[in-house]
């Protein structure tokens, strides 16, 4: 990347790779597809070139006109005579001159002033009041212009200020209006009062009473916005980031609290099939059967003789397509039909929910033992701000090395304006895909880092007899361990995704050439195999995930421990799936409730101005950032709990298959292992549909699940988290 980025930035010569300018991508484009304060003025292709027909637009929004006169065709170096020729109305010029010479050089008119037109011109500063005595014209136009007004002749100046108007009814000369710098565009103040207006009339219209605000601070809403911004940041960011933590911990306590979370799990669990079950039984008991009422015989007299009228039977015809009595049933039936579903899945996991409850409490001890494991994602921020700096500077040069395509965009047959467009060479493409593969692969490796050092800390403290002893300390050990003698492993496992994601970006960039090109078919099978990759990619960072916590207890290599990790899932299927539901309930009501109440402190704090920040224009500003700030905290808070649940699911089987006679699991885990023996025992290796992969006994493997090494693996200490080979047990 770093040699890349020499040549991109021009350090380095390269002929296929020119130097970049991020200037280029920044500023503003004239009517000439010149970059302001970059290109040089390029000559002789202005409007005013003799006789010529201009085309603007593409297909049925092209526009072309006659463009006629006799002006110079450079129009880098302009140069008017005093002659009836050098007069587009054909009357001769009044003045006490003979020559006038003026030369543009766009490379030292940094700014983009827009015209009329939509086109633009490249200007040395952006007006900073108005002066509609003055104006800002095409070059060539331009040229005469100021011809006439640096004349000491009033008539003349006059006569300047005439043509100014003229043109600016042509669209080629634009009065200075009041401005200012907006990334190297001279953008009018006049649009953003309309536009801010605009907003306030919105926010009236909606019982907003901005009016009243605006008068009393003289500030308008973005500038208010930024004020309470600016004011309230550090309780932003105190909040946002400190309160959720605490809050998080909070949370992590309630968990471990008997009862607390089996009574959340069971009655979410009680809900769903209750959402499922309701609506069906009311469909099927109570709206169902008012299409079964039959009515009694009746008649009806029609000119004086009486019509004998038999009942009518109702009911559901599934002949009829689009009965609704069949639409009513059927909706029952399926509705019923995934409660029953619904009801099966549970009590054939039912024992392992409450395996994945114990678990679950397990991991909230882990974390809550080991409170720098929610702040280690702010040491893979650092590094990944690290590698970001470099990263996008060099990006960024390669992105303004390619060539400038001016582009003409009408959004009516009368209004046009011109935007510049970058095309590049395929070395320059080549170059730019591995620059976004280098992006995928050390992000990548960043969070496998993360999960390994997450992975190691957690099976360390499980594998340890006295808990006492495991505290942040463990943290710095894990990190040690993970660098030292895991990076390779973190390496190969990120450049697999790392490779994924570069293909899945290749295809997006096909899909969006095939819809240019409007082929449909290839759009829909490119979108298949976009939707595969998508598939491929999530099973890979699940089956890296596993292999990482394998490597973390065992220390093996990358390959093996995928290897083991894909055997170990199905041997523990049933386990896998209760634990995936019980923490995903987990994941969703932390994502919801720690926010929510991180969102309440800082309510209280800005409503009562417990740090003495002052007054707020709206309080809405501060908070709408803290839940901002707090919803992403909560979800790396989250996804380290979820790793800490998984890393806990393992180790909880290799203590189950290893360590028949000594074991290290602990309270609400231990007794699942004595269960789930005595369970084994009992069915005397009877198993029934509920049984799959459900247990091992006294490290038999786990039970039969798709093959797999059964063989007894110890931890080892060196590269792992749990006691050495031959070493004797704490």
């Amino acid at each position: 990347m770093t040699g890349l980025g020499l040549i991109a930035t021009g350090a380095v010569a390269n002929e296929d790779l020119p130097p970049g300018n991020p200037m280029r991508l920044v500023n503003g484009m004239d009517y000439m597809a010149n970059i302001c304060g970059i290109d040089d003025k390029v000559c002789g292709v202005g409007y005013q070139e003799a006789k010529q027909e201009k085309c603007v637009g593409y297909g049925d929004y092209q526009v072309c006109t006659k463009v006629y006169g006799s002006f110079p065709k450079d129009d880098c170096e302009t140069t008017y005579k005093k002659s009836a020729s050098d007069d587009d109305d054909g009357a001769a010029w009044d003045g006490p001159y003979n020559d006038y010479n003026q030369t543009y050089k766009v490379a030292s008119l940094p700014k983009a002033y827009y015209l009329p037109s939509g086109m633009a011109v490249c200007v040395k500063e952006c007006p900073s009041e108005n002066n509609f005595d003055e104006f800002i014209c095409e070059y060539d136009y331009q040229a005469k212009v100021d011809a006439l007004m640096d004349s000491d002749s009033v008539i003349d100046n006059a006569l300047a200020i005439t043509y100014g108007l003229k043109y600016t009814n042509d669209y080629k000369c634009m009065p200075k209006v009041e401005t200012y710098d907006y990334m190297g565009y001279c953008m009018p103040v006049a649009a953003q009062d309309a536009i801010e207006l605009s907003m306030n009339a919105a926010l009236e219209a909606k019982g907003f009473n901005t009016t009243q605000i605006q008068n009393a601070a003289e500030k308008g809403w973005w500038e208010m916005f930024q004020a309470d911004f600016y004011t309230s940041y550090g309780v932003i960011l105190g909040c946002g980031l400190g309160v959720t933590s605490l809050v998080g911990f909070i949370y992590l306590y309630i968990l471990r609290i008997p009862g607390v979370l089996a009574l959340v799990v069971w009655g979410i669990i009680a809900m769903i099939e209750a959402f499922f079950l309701l609506p069906g039984l009311m469909l099927y008991m109570v709206t169902y059967p008012e299409y079964l009422e039959i009515g009694e015989d009746s008649s009806i007299a029609i000119n004086g003789t009486d019509y004998a009228l038999d009942a009518v039977t109702g009911g559901c015809d599934w002949s009829e397509p689009f009965s609704e009595a069949c639409g009513v049933l059927g909706l029952a039936y399926i509705l019923l039909g995934i409660a029953a579903l619904w009801a099966c899945v549970i009590c054939c996991l039912r024992s392992r929910i409450m395996l994945a409850l114990g678990i679950t409490q397990e991991a909230a001890r882990a974390v809550a033992a080991m409170p720098f494991l929610i702040f280690f994602p702010l040491v893979q921020a650092a590094g990944l701000l690290v590698f970001f700096i470099p990263w996008v500077i060099f990006s960024i040069y390669l992105a303004s090395s390619g060539t400038v395509v001016a582009e003409t965009v009408c959004y009516t047959t009368s209004t046009c304006i011109q935007v510049k467009n970058f095309e590049y060479s395929d070395e320059q493409l080549g170059a730019g895909l591995y620059m976004l593969f280098i992006w995928f692969w050390t992000t990548q490796f960043i969070i496998a880092i993360g999960q390994l050092v997450i992975a190691l800390a957690v099976s360390q403290w499980y594998f340890t007899r006295d808990k006492s002893t495991i505290g942040n300390v463990t943290v710095f050990d894990s990190v040690r361990m993970a660098f030292r003698y895991h990076m390779g492993s973190a390496a190969f496992g990120s450049l697999i995704i790392a490779i994924i994601k570069t293909i899945r970006a290749v295809i997006m960039y096909l899909q969006g050439k095939a819809a240019k090109a409007k082929n449909r078919l290839a759009s829909a099978v490119l979108c298949c195999i976009q939707c595969c990759m998508w598939c491929v990619e999530k099973c890979m960072k699940f089956i890296n995930k596993n292999a990482y916590i394998q490597i973390a207890i065992f220390g093996y290599s990358f390959c093996k421990a995928a290897r083991k990790a894909f055997w170990l899932i199905l041997r523990n299927i049933l386990r896998i799936a209760a634990v995936g539901i019980v923490s995903e309930i987990v994941s969703i009501m932390g994502k919801c409730l720690i926010p929510a109440g991180t969102i309440f402190v800082t309510y209280i704090v800005l409503q009562y101005d417990v740090f003495g920040i002052g007054q707020l224009y709206t309080i809405y500003t501060p908070l709408f950032f803290t839940a901002i700030i707090s919803w992403n905290t909560a979800g790396v808070f989250i996804e380290i709990f979820s790793m800490a649940i998984s890393t806990i699911l393992q180790c909880f089987v290799a203590d189950e298959e290893m360590f028949p006679n000594n074991r290290f699991a602990e309270g609400n885990l231990s007794g699942c292992i004595k269960k789930t023996n005595k369970d084994a025992k009992d069915s005397d290796g009877k198993k029934g549909c509920c049984s799959i992969g459900g247990h091992a006994e006294d490290g038999d493997g786990g039970g039969g699940g798709g093959g797999g090494n059964n063989a007894q693996v110890t931890p080892v200490q060196t590269a792992g988290a749990g006691p050495a080979e031959n070493e004797p047990l704490p």
